[in-house]
């Protein structure tokens, strides 16, 4: 009984905490290990538990700009082709999709990329991808795209990362000396007629319109307001999660109010991945930081025990670092207010114990020399 109310008084008390530390039962420094512990896992626990719940269909979840009615446009277009297209997520390792039908020339164009380290040699090369485009009417009776849709159905990993950036950033190469080949979406996205003769020039663009990519084992959106440059929203990941099965025929009988929750739902599903890596990096960062800090903190006490003539001098590093460990479990538990304050939940722990472990060694070890 003695031990579990000196345990229970490091929770408010410094002098517990030095008590505890200095005790020379050796169960005492097991205890001081669970101890801190437990505080690193009361501390990690909001940044863990708010990373799971991040969903990928969070950029469907406000203004969409019309995105919903594209999306339904999108889902008809190629339903209306005289050759079957599909959408089909393997049930291998990776959940591979294969996508079929755009071996006709209505659905093929080209993106550009460089060839060449000199720029001279750079030159225009096509990879094969399936466009569509929606067009809403603007107040000045014009078209203006406002969904994007390309299938790389043979690029995933870092080619197709790579294709991406290069679909945000519209990135132009040189122009070639000759003219381009007579496609009217090349010419409209990269090139413009000089006025005084009839070269080509480069046509310089940046993106405003959202965009869909489906690879081979990825999926990309993103979500631009038209007329802006800046992404609004979006969703990266990949098809691991994913039923296999041909994925357009989620979208049978629906009507366009139903065709956003299929897409949320698919969202939810490619992020699963990258929400599990990047929640467990995160958090593994955060228990990282919060050791050290820790660890430091014991380094302080013993840090600050070094006086010549301080009395606390016999103080060891590991009663310093014990210490410390039965000082942080307060600062852990209080680290949960970090359910209400996300943004602030990977600096409560480290305020918290900062400030316990230097009011301990400032208040509880201060030596004080006698008077003269």
């Amino acid at each position: 009984m003695r031990h579990l109310k000196l345990l229970l008084r490091t929770l408010f008390s410094n002098n517990a905490c030095v008590e505890a530390a200095r005790t020379n039962e050796k169960k005492y420094n097991f205890i001081a290990i669970i101890f801190v512990l437990f505080s690193l896992f009361f501390a990690g626990m909001p940044t863990c538990i708010k990373g799971f719940q991040v969903k990928g269909s969070e950029w469907l979840d406000s203004t969409v700009f019309h995105l919903d009615v594209a999306l339904d446009d999108f889902n008809q277009e190629v339903r209306k082709t005289g050759q079957q297209v599909t959408f089909t997520i393997q049930n291998d390792e990776k959940h591979t999709m294969e996508i079929k039908g755009f071996d006709i020339p209505a659905y093929q164009a080209k993106v550009v990329e460089y060839k060449g380290n000199d720029e001279q040699e750079r030159t225009l090369t096509g990879l094969h991808r399936y466009m569509y485009s929606a067009k809403l009417k603007d107040s000045d009776t014009k078209d203006t795209d406002f969904l994007e849709v390309y299938v790389f159905a043979d690029e995933s990993g870092d080619k197709l990362t790579n294709t991406v950036k290069k679909l945000i950033e519209n990135v132009n190469p040189k122009a070639p000396s000759d003219t381009p080949k007579e496609d009217k979406w090349l010419k409209k996205t990269y090139y413009k007629k000089k006025k005084d003769d009839d070269e080509w020039a480069v046509k310089k663009t940046e993106r405003s319109t959202s965009f869909i990519v489906f690879g081979k084992t990825e999926f990309y959106a993103y979500l631009y307001q038209p007329g802006n440059t800046s992404v609004v929203g979006g969703v990266a990941g990949d098809y691991t999660h994913t039923a296999p099965g041909d994925f357009l025929k989620r979208f049978e009988g629906k009507n366009p109010t139903n065709i956003i929750k299929v897409w949320k739902d698919f969202s939810d599903e490619v992020y699963i991945t990258p929400r599990w890596n990047a929640t467990w990096r995160s958090t593994g960062i955060v228990l990282g930081v919060d050791a050290g800090v820790v660890i430091f903190m014991g380094f302080m006490v013993w840090i600050l025990t070094r006086g010549k003539n301080n009395p606390f001098r016999i103080y060891s590093f590991w009663d310093g670092q014990k210490i410390a460990y039965y000082a942080c479990l307060t600062p852990g538990l209080l680290s949960l207010f970090g359910f209400l304050l996300p943004n602030m939940a990977m600096m409560f722990f480290v305020l918290f114990t900062g400030v316990r472990v230097m009011w301990l060694s400032m208040k509880t070890l201060r030596y004080q020399a006698p008077a003269k």
